[in-house]
């Protein structure tokens, strides 16, 4: 017994030595224990309680204050490619505001899919005079048996997108005709891929503005719009600048994919005093205001060479614009635009923070996930809350190798008067 009294004296030390150890490991601390001097942290990652104000909400070596907004922002396949943050700053709490933005991007989807169609309705499309006093030529897509090379393109583009889509795939399809200007009573706004399929006809497709009113209206001559439109005159030209200011308008507020396809049978030839370089400019100003757009062109018959290089110039590659000698070709040739590819070296993450300056990101990754899906993370953005605007933003874009931008966009509403400016 007395050697037993003895072991027992010798081991309780060590065994109140543990149990300290174990109190400590799990984050509470004995009665007396100083707290860390390094900033009143201890070992576990937890503040004691000094008195002060300050909560903690959260456990870990860096303890976040209960006046910290943190928020993470994901952007998937198919999702608009604006996010609208509204941050209330009116409590005197919020002391910082940092944000975790990631996403996809998938240049293939078809979920999401904007198509427009950018049809030219010049004169030269049917039976029209080379010049004031020249003979009558066919024209390069006039309208026979209710058929021509532009709806039977239409038509293979839309069955090519309807064999590619799911169900659930949401796809909607415009349409914006041009000669010498928008043809405005023919302009088809979004709607369904169904429902444009089923009002498709060679009467909104197969259709030219007439140069002279003497042939312009006879039944032998089926397609001829006179130059008498709603809208007022429009001549029978080929206005390139109208076109891509058509597409931008009516591209200008939607989300997600879209890809522009645009048959024409000429160089543009109105338009200013410069048809081809107010065109280029047209067409630049086109993809700096449409991001998440590929534009593709198909040009109809011959001495096509400068309206090829223009419109390469404008998409971006060769790759994107394709000449064909007849109208029977048209449909052949629309289906096989290869897809829109990424190129990671162009990414790009960037923050305004409304002092008029831009702040460039570091992307925590940026990947290829194949079948055409790209993530990414940005690294943590901590807001600039004594900015001298409300409204901030953080942008993600990359380009595609053949010109295309595709961009995911932040915007954030710092409010502190209870008033939303989104």
């Amino acid at each position: 017994m007395k050697h037993l009294f003895v072991l027992v004296i010798l081991i309780l030390p060590a065994i109140f030595q543990n149990c300290s150890d174990v109190a400590q490991f799990a984050g509470m601390r004995s009665v007396g224990d100083p707290p860390s001097a390094a900033g009143g942290v201890d070992d576990t990652g937890i503040k004691p309680d000094t008195g002060d104000s300050d909560v903690i909400v959260e456990v870990g070596p860096n303890p976040i204050p209960s006046g910290a907004y943190k928020n993470s922002i994901q952007f998937n396949c198919g999702d608009d490619s604006v996010h609208k943050e509204r941050i209330d700053l009116s409590e005197p709490s919020v002391s910082s505001v940092e944000l975790d933005i990631e996403g996809f991007f998938c240049p293939k989807q078809v979920d999401n899919l904007h198509v427009l169609l950018l049809m030219d309705f010049s004169g030269s499309m049917g039976l029209h005079r080379t010049s004031r006093d020249g003979p009558l030529a066919p024209g390069n897509d006039p309208q026979a048996a209710e058929n021509c090379g532009r709806l039977e393109s239409t038509i293979a583009l839309l069955e090519t997108i309807s064999a590619q889509k799911s169900i659930e795939d949401k796809v909607k399809i415009a349409m914006v005709p041009f000669a010498g200007q928008v043809v405005e009573d023919f302009v088809i706004e979004f709607v369904d891929m169904e429902e444009f399929y089923q009002n498709l006809s060679a009467n909104n497709i197969c259709r030219y503005i007439v140069q002279d009113h003497s042939f312009g209206l006879d039944p032998t001559n089926p397609g001829a719009l006179s130059r008498e439109r709603p809208q007022g005159k429009i001549d029978a030209s080929t206005n390139y600048r109208a076109a891509f200011e058509g597409a931008e308008e009516i591209l200008k507020a939607v989300e997600g994919r879209k890809v522009v396809y645009m048959i024409s049978d000429g160089y543009p030839t109105s338009g200013g005093r410069d048809p081809i370089e107010i065109s280029i400019d047209a067409g630049e100003r086109l993809r700096d205001k449409v991001s998440n757009m590929t534009l593709n062109a198909i040009l109809l018959g011959a001495g096509t060479q400068k309206a090829q290089e223009l419109l390469e110039y404008v998409a971006g590659s060769k790759e994107r614009v394709r000449a064909v000698a007849s109208a029977s070709q048209l449909a052949d040739e629309i289906v096989v635009f290869p897809p829109p590819e990424i190129d990671p070296e162009t990414a790009l993450a960037s923050y305004a923070s409304g002092r008029g300056d831009w702040q460039d990101l570091d992307f925590t990754f940026f990947e290829d996930l194949g079948g055409g899906q790209w993530q990414y993370q940005v690294k943590t953005t901590t807001l600039d809350i004594e900015a001298g605007t409300d409204i901030q933003s953080i942008s993600v874009r990359v380009l595609g190798f053949e010109g295309t931008s595709f961009e995911h966009r932040v915007e954030i509403e710092l409010a502190r008067s209870g008033v939303n400016a989104l």
